[in-house]
């Protein structure tokens, strides 16, 4: 896809990618307001995870462990949260599948309400 901002993603001061594997990326987002926030999407371009195939999924899991592992080294969070939009109605902004994962923090201000309540501090 020419336009799509996950197919031809690229390093910028917004994020870089930190890992890899044969289907999937996973770019550290820079935002000081959430720290340790990360995106894992393919390299295949879908608008869902309901079109991956079975290997896909596993290769998406694979690297999920590794995010979790290089998030707990560099930031050491308390807990994660993860997830994904599908469709215009439930929020999904970019038409390429792709699933969001937030280090969360004790001392945050809405500690322990759940991915709802995750704000950033403008």
């Amino acid at each position: 896809m020419e336009k799509c901002l996950f197919c031809n993603f690229e390093d910028d001061e917004k994020g870089r990618i930190i890992l890899e594997n044969d289907s999937f990326i996973c770019i550290e987002q820079k935002d000081d307001a959430l720290v340790g926030w990360c995106i894992i999407a393919p390299k295949r371009h879908v608008e869902t995870p309901f079109e991956f195939s079975n290997e896909e999924l596993v290769s998406q899991n694979e690297l999920l462990v590794k995010t979790k592992r290089y998030l707990d080294k560099k930031y050491n969070p308390d807990g994660y949260n993860f997830g994904c939009n599908f469709g215009k109605v439930a929020g999904q902004s970019i038409p390429h599948a792709h699933m969001h994962i937030f280090a969360r923090y004790s001392n945050e201000p809405n500690a322990g309400k759940g991915l709802r309540w995750l704000k950033r501090t403008e």
